[in-house]
């Protein structure tokens, strides 16, 4: 059987139309190797081993390959847990860094001297009368 098909009690599942249009089923057995010979090929012609072996057996042309998705389900999977991880990361340093730049806008005054705010006496105005 090759790995990655979809099967249901042991037997492979079918569109509602296949069943329809073929009634017919034969039943063959593959050594391990000609297993994975088959499903290479079929795999190469972008078909279902089926059609593969419907269409080699009866000499017909394949038919355009079939849609496949580019990646594999389990590696985008991981791929985006990682994505995940770098953006807790990423959130976890700049709620750091703000805590960080809050404590220390307090420890150090700012580089132009004292505050210049008026309404606190002694920051920086001088009072003359």
């Amino acid at each position: 059987m090759c790995p990655g098909v979809a099967t249901t009690g042991g037997a492979m599942a079918e569109s509602g139309s296949e069943t329809r249009q073929r009634d017919e089923r034969h039943t063959v057995r593959f050594t391990p190797l000609e297993d994975a010979l088959i499903c290479a090929k079929a795999n190469a012609a972008g078909v279902p081993v089926a059609t593969f072996l419907r269409n080699t057996a009866l000499a017909f042309p394949m038919p355009r390959a079939a849609r496949r998705p580019t990646s594999n389900h389990e590696e985008v999977a991981l791929l985006l847990g990682r994505i995940g991880q770098l953006a807790a990361a990423f959130r976890s340093a700049a709620t750091l860094a703000d805590a960080i730049s809050r404590s220390f806008a307090f420890c150090v005054s700012p580089p132009w001297g004292a505050s210049h705010d008026p309404a606190i006496p002694g920051h920086g105005y001088i009072a003359r009368h």
